[in-house]
């Protein structure tokens, strides 16, 4: 059984470590990150959801390096969610529409590989 857990808890691990480094990316460029993708500055409501969604990745990936095994159904539920949630705005607000498709398409990718290692 313990060689079973072995290579999914390693996926995991790496997925983790990606989600801690893209949260960093988040936190400390994740405005530079914006203007590029839209081609203006996030505005307040922007800046805030990029430093929640930063933080939001730092937790997840601490969390999915600490305890692979525990929680990938939980992970790949919040980034299914949180991909679903990324649909609308990039349908029906153009001015986010480049960064709800990344993020959203980010998400979806990392809750399927999480999925996929559970």
């Amino acid at each position: 059984m313990t060689g079973s857990r072995t290579a999914p808890g390693r996926s995991l691990r790496t997925l983790g470590t990606a989600q801690v480094i893209w949260g960093a990316v988040l936190l400390g460029a994740g405005q530079q990150l914006f203007q590029r993708l839209q081609g203006r500055a996030p505005d307040d409501t922007e800046r805030l959801a990029l430093s929640a969604l930063g933080a939001r990745h730092l937790v997840q990936g601490s969390v999915e390096m600490a305890l692979p095994h525990r929680f990938g159904r939980l992970h790949a539920g919040v980034d299914v969610i949180h991909a679903a949630s990324m649909l609308p705005v990039a349908l029906l607000q153009p001015q986010r529409r480049r960064a709800a498709a990344v993020s959203g398409g980010l998400a979806f990718l990392a809750g399927w590989r999480a999925w996929r290692c559970r």
